[in-house]
């Protein structure tokens, strides 16, 4: 991603999260004046979870605009090949589907969906990270 000017971190604390029926989190809102452009969102737990094929959470990074979600981004603790395994306290980084879609409209919201691969893997001390700057970037 481009250097930006005046880059924001907007930190969310949800605490304990039951990944069990796919909690939705509203975890940003675009500034109702400007545009704004996704730089990373990252997800923070306090308990180390190890990459899994069936006991694995996934995180799905959506964008609601005029009532309509689109999936923006997603990423796994089951995914090996690209480090899925969530260590405590350090932030995992969700995959972008892409730059276009990086690119938010004045009052955009995100939303953050949990889901789990099997029973019992609660998250806790969750935080989501949303790094972000004002309409500056290409396209907006």
């Amino acid at each position: 991603m481009p250097t930006e000017l005046n880059p924001q971190v907007n930190n969310v604390h949800l605490g304990t999260v039951d990944p069990t029926g796919s909690p939705e989190y509203f975890v940003f809102e675009a500034p109702s004046a400007a545009k704004a452009k996704l730089l990373k969102v990252s997800v923070v737990n306090g308990t180390a979870r190890a990459k899994h094929a069936t006991d694995f959470n996934t995180f799905t990074l959506n964008r609601i605009r005029a009532a309509a979600a689109t999936a923006i981004g997603s990423r796994s603790t089951e995914d090996v090949a690209a480090g899925g395994a969530l260590e405590d306290m350090v932030p995992l980084a969700i995959t972008l589907t892409s730059e276009a879609l990086s690119e938010l409209n004045a009052s955009d919201v995100l939303q953050m969906v949990f889901t789990e691969g099997a029973a019992d893997l609660d998250l806790t001390e969750t935080a989501v990270m949303v790094e972000w700057v004002p309409g500056t970037g290409k396209g907006l």
